[in-house]
Order: C-alpha cells, then structure tokens, then sequence
C-alpha cells in the first residue's frame, strides 16, 4: 500500500510497508515525518515533490532510493537506509535535485552511494552521520556532487573501501567543516574538467590509512584548501 499526499500530513508511530510500484509515500503537498517504519522492497521509499520534513524514525529500501527529493527536504533525524541500490553508482539511498538540507540523523548505503546530489542543493551540517559500506567496484560513495552545490559545515562521512565524497564535473563543493574518512580509498576526490569544477576548504579533517585523503585530479584553478587538518596522503593540490 502506498500513500500518496496533496495537502498536509503527519507521520507519527506508523508502520508503512509497501510492495507497490509507487512507493510508500508519494508526496506533493507538507509532510512531516517524527517517528515510525517506513520500507518499500520495490520503488522507492519517498518521493517529494513538495515539502518533506523527517525529524526521525525508520526510512529503509531494500532495492532503490529511501528518500527521493524533487522539492524540499529537511533532515533532522531518523536512520535512512538502502541495501541495494539496483541503479549501481546512480540514485542513492538519497537522491537530491533540488534542495536538501541535513541537520542530523544517520543514511547509510549498503552497496553503493548513500547521497548522490544530482543537480541539486545540499547542505549538510549538524550531526548528520553518513556511511557507504560500499567499495570502488560498485561505486561506493558517502556524497556524490555532480552538476550541483553541495556545502558541509559539520557532520561526519564515511566510506573505508571507496570514495568518502566526490566532487565531479560542472560541481561546486564548498567544505568548512566535518570529518571524512576512507581507510582504505579516498576521503576525498576532486575529479573533473578544469572549468566546471569549484573546490573551497576552509576547514574539516580528512583521514585515510592506506589510501588518500585529498585526491585532486586534472584541476588545479578553482581550488582554494586552508585551515583543513589532513591525515594520510595527498595529490595534485602542492
């Protein structure tokens, strides 16, 4: 069963599981989730077109996006998660295209990328957690910034076999703060043309063990790195 919302609509204590082709909710108007279950095995969990607030409970997919945002979306809280995401590097336990902003909770991907902010406008800040379990062989990635803004100001991102966030092209990311780790990969990768591509640091601690912690590749104009503390190995930014 689904539910799709045009006016304005709480959830409070519901346990929403569907197995249909649109989703557990399906929203154009203001919704507001605080506590409850909410899984889809099928389609994705949410889709906003609207105004979507979760300030908690449980947001799980099993097979594509937990929460999709084409409107509004604010994060306070709540575990967002997806064990498998069947667009591989593509979509996201969160897919972002227009504007998202996370103050706390915990998204975790299983498989792939758990934020993948395709064209949209992401702000992270709070004691926002996010995990990618996944590796390089399957896109693992904590945040994927393609063709969007993406600004953290606190909050940790985790990803030890693959890549903790990833700037691409025609991207601007813009960090002050948080901590980004990857063991075994990367805490962070600028990888993309020289003229669509903006990389501001002002702050943040990157740590990676056997990988590196700044990678930045084929772009060396728009890249500005200060007051950051730097754990492991660096290239292309000297």
């Amino acid at each position: 069963m689904g539910i799709e919302n045009y006016g304005t609509a709480q959830v409070n204590n519901a346990n929403i599981t569907s197995t249909s082709s649109m989703g557990a909710i399906g929203n154009l108007g203001t919704a507001t989730i605080n506590v409850g279950t909410i899984s889809s095995s099928i389609a994705n969990v949410i889709t906003n077109y609207g105004t979507v607030t979760i300030n908690g409970g449980t947001i799980s997919s099993s097979v594509t996006n937990a929460v999709a945002n084409s409107g509004t979306a604010t994060i306070n809280g709540g575990t967002i998660s997806s064990t498998e995401q069947s667009y591989g590097d593509d979509g996201g336990t969160i897919y972002n295209e227009n504007v998202m902003t996370i103050n706390g909770g915990t998204i975790t991907s299983d498989y792939s990328v758990a934020i993948d902010n395709m064209e949209g406008n992401l702000e992270v800040k709070g004691t926002a957690q996010i995990i990618s379990n996944g590796d390089e062989n399957n896109g693992g990635m904590g945040i994927k910034n393609e063709k969007g803004q993406t600004t953290i100001r606190n909050g940790t991102v985790t990803c030890n076999n693959g890549i903790a966030i990833c700037n691409l092209d025609d991207s601007t990311l813009i960090i002050e703060g948080g901590t980004f780790s990857s063991t075994n990969g990367y805490a962070l990768i600028n990888n993309g043309n020289i003229s669509g591509v903006s990389l501001s640091i002002t702050g943040g601690i990157f740590n990676s063990t056997n990988g590196y912690a700044i990678y930045n590749r084929d772009n060396k104009f728009n890249i500005s790195i200060s007051g950051a503390t730097i754990n492991g190995n660096t290239y292309g930014i000297d």
